[in-house]
């Protein structure tokens, strides 16, 4: 049947379906096409001539029309016939509850600007403003419509509706609403035809596909009231919309990626309170499989949720938890855990402000400290985790003082439980002690757990403040970020005091400074709460003060006077910087120094012997092992001289270290050694094996090599 806009949405509401794509006719890069349109609506109306826009087939269910085609055409119909009803002044009561029947459910966002579009409208229609600008000025307006789509697209359309129509003061919204209307269209209501489901959907097809992210839209917001919906597209989108205004350029796609991985990681978080999981639960996790359970039967998540993103909305993400959170991949169970003490927060006091501030600092830091310091790499410990920090919740108004006095909870690391309670105590005792706690605390690397330093600084069962903060000075300069020469003063130093390596795998570590929780526990962390070792790093605290540190580091390593293979490292600065991630490797009286991660040990470098290339004290170049001919003949690593010629013959010494140093003279060419150079080097006590001469010593001291290389080579040169 032949009809119009105006006496369709009279008699019924039409609703753009959300299966339906954005709509499109006002999109920026549909600019000509939609003016030509406008242009050729606006040319009928002045010429009185009738415009049929062809047909528009629906289906109509409980006095709604649901366009299945034409729904472009029916949103630029309604937006004209709202520009020309505000421009004329006819925006009465009646005009806007007839314009209320159409409805845009594509995204809550688009069905909310439409209402307010029409039932808040514009306060004045400026024709030397854009009429989007006028709109985006409305109090009514949210910034995050900016991202949507279909609000783009309309109000592009608006202004170029202005564009068209502003000059002329023919009125014709009469024209349009009359029943004999210019601008008609033809009607089909397929659902009288009894048509088939299939060929709906057939025709349907040229409609967008939905999103993850919108299909659960849709299934979630059957969980709220109808007051709550509309917060899924403004309220709450708002929230992830921020993260991205910032950005040189906007992304629709990203915001609604975070926000689907935000209910994503919630929901499983949610799960896990109640649920166990194993590693194939979360390689297949996802969230449509889960969310109906979370949100339908289990006691009051809806709700909870409802407060996390109300909270959320003024959330001051000063620590990056909620970033964290809502990364597409690579989400840690670290990052799940710790947002998840964020949410147990808002679920229990609601959004942070100035008053109840310092309780959520308290609590997040307790939480920190004690998720920070767990090993949480598996799906078992993730949601033992979780469920912790649930039960630790109950006491979050009070942290500390409910710290103290309650049980250690299993799926936290207890050593960390422990210290807690200590420094709650001490908390509690002054600021002064709160402040020096905080502070160190807060140190890159030690990142919670200081334990130690607070061992280090008790006497007679009493922690002294003044020894704990000196400690804690020291050790805050020490353990300054890997990138300086003091590293290496430190290591070296300490080594003074004690031995204090570790075992790690098959070789031992001086430790590094990586700041991964495996790697700290494997590293410093086994001297710090190792009773022996800790003594040793103790007592070299005890010689340094803060104002005199590299100094004191300095005196420590000059004053060491033991001839032995700590000496070396010790004494040589050169060495530790050459050991990859501070490792060496004990076979017997050989100390191999790891200079990659993989490959031979033997090959890298051999203590003895990198010290004495490393050391300037001979007139002749000393070459590194690392040269490429030895680096794939030779097992051992060694130090060598060469470019000694005479006649065809090509002389070096390769200088070994085994139960002492081995000095091995040859010819690279494999020539006969003339009897001259034989004699001189018989006379030095070298003794032939095979094609070589060789000095077998059981010399520890480089000095003393030195001493025999340099008689060797003069008597040499003297005959070369």
């Amino acid at each position: 049947m032949k009809t119009n806009f105006w006496r369709i949405v009279e008699q019924t509401k039409i609703e753009i379906p959300i299966i339906q794509r954005d709509y499109a006719q006002g999109r920026a890069e549909e600019n000509r096409i939609a003016r030509n349109f406008i242009g050729k609506i606006k040319s009928k109306l002045l010429l009185q001539e009738k415009l049929n826009l062809d047909f528009v087939y629906g289906k109509t269910e409980n006095k709604e029309l649901i366009p299945l085609d034409g729904q472009q055409r029916l949103t630029t119909l309604f937006l004209l016939h709202w520009y020309i009803a505000t421009k004329e002044g006819q925006m009465t009561e009646e005009v806007k509850q007839t314009l209320s029947n159409f409805s845009y459910e594509t995204r809550p966002s688009s069905q909310d600007f439409c209402k307010k579009l029409v039932l808040e409208g514009v306060s004045k229609i400026k024709n030397d403003q854009l009429l989007s600008k006028c709109i985006e000025n409305e109090k009514w307006f949210s910034l995050s419509w900016k991202s949507d789509p279909t609000i783009k697209a309309i109000l592009n359309m608006l202004n170029i509706i202005q564009e068209a129509f502003s000059d002329l003061e023919e009125p014709l919204f009469d024209k349009l609403i009359s029943d004999d209307s210019l601008i008609t269209f033809n009607y089909l209501p397929l659902d009288k035809f009894k048509l088939t489901d299939e060929l709906y959907i057939k025709m349907n097809s040229r409609g967008k596909p939905l999103t993850e992210f919108e299909n659960f839209k849709a299934n979630f917001s059957s969980f709220l009231k109808e007051t709550e919906k509309s917060k899924l597209d403004n309220e709450w989108y708002d929230i992830f919309w921020k993260l991205e205004t910032g950005k040189d350029k906007l992304e629709i796609k990203n915001i609604d990626e975070q926000f689907y991985n935000f209910f994503s990681n919630i929901t499983l978080n949610l799960y896990v309170e109640k649920k166990d999981i194993d590693k194939g639960f979360i390689d297949g996790y996802y969230l449509f499989n889960q969310y109906e359970e979370v949100y339908k039967d289990f006691d009051k998540s809806v709700e909870q949720i409802k407060s996390i993103l109300d909270a959320l909305q003024a959330y001051p993400d000063e620590s990056g938890y909620f970033k964290d959170f809502i990364k597409s991949t690579s989400i840690t169970y670290w990052e799940r855990v710790r947002f998840y003490a964020v949410t147990k927060f808002f679920i229990k006091i609601g959004e942070i402000n100035q008053a109840n501030k310092p309780v959520y600092d308290n609590w997040i830091r307790v939480c920190r400290n004690l998720i920070n310091n767990t090993l949480i790499q598996s799906p078992v410990e993730f949601y033992a985790a979780i469920r912790a920090i649930n039960q630790l919740s109950e006491g979050l108004e009070d942290i500390h003082n409910y710290i103290i006095t309650s049980d250690i909870l299993s799926g936290l690391i207890t050593a960390q439980q422990e210290e807690e309670k200590i420094k709650a105590n001490l908390i509690l005792t002054s600021e002064d002690w709160e402040k020096q706690i905080k502070t160190i605390e807060n140190h890159h690397y030690f990142d919670g757990q200081i334990g130690f330093i607070l061992n280090f600084s008790k006497e007679n069962n009493d922690y002294i403040l003044n020894s704990f903060t000196n400690y804690s000075i020291l050790l805050n300069e020490l353990f300054l970020e890997f990138k300086s020469s003091r590293t290496f003063l430190f290591q070296r130093a300490l080594l003074t005091e004690g031995y204090y390596l570790i075992d790690i795998s098959n070789s031992k570590t001086f430790c590094n400074f990586e700041t991964g929780l495996r790697a700290k526990m494997d590293n410093w962390r086994k001297v710090f709460n190792d009773e022996k070792k800790s003594i040793v790093l103790k007592s070299m605290l005890d010689k340094l003060h803060y104002e005199s540190l590299e100094s004191d580091l300095n005196a420590l390593i000059a004053n060491y006077t033991e001839n032995d293979w700590k000496g070396l490292f010790i004494k040589n600065k050169l060495i530790l910087p050459h050991c990859c991630n501070f490792q060496i490797k004990k076979n017997g009286d050989k100390i191999y120094l790891s200079r990659s991660n993989a490959g031979n040990w033997k090959r890298k470098a051999e203590l003895y012997t990198y010290d004495l290339f490393t050391t300037k004290l001979f007139g002749k170049s000393i070459y590194p092992f690392t040269r490429s001919d030895y680096y794939e003949t030779i097992d051992e690593p060694c130090a060598f001289i060469d470019n000694w010629y005479y006649g065809d013959n090509s002389f070096a010494i390769d200088i070994f270290f085994n139960k002492g140093f081995v000095l091995s003279f040859f010819d690279r060419k494999e020539n006969k050694i003339p009897a001259i150079i034989v004699d001189t080097l018989e006379q030095s006590q070298f003794v032939k094996e095979d094609n070589r001469y060789n000095l077998v010593t059981d010399l520890y001291h480089k000095e003393e090599v030195f001493e025999i290389l340099i008689s060797v080579c003069n008597k040499l040169e003297s005959v070369l």
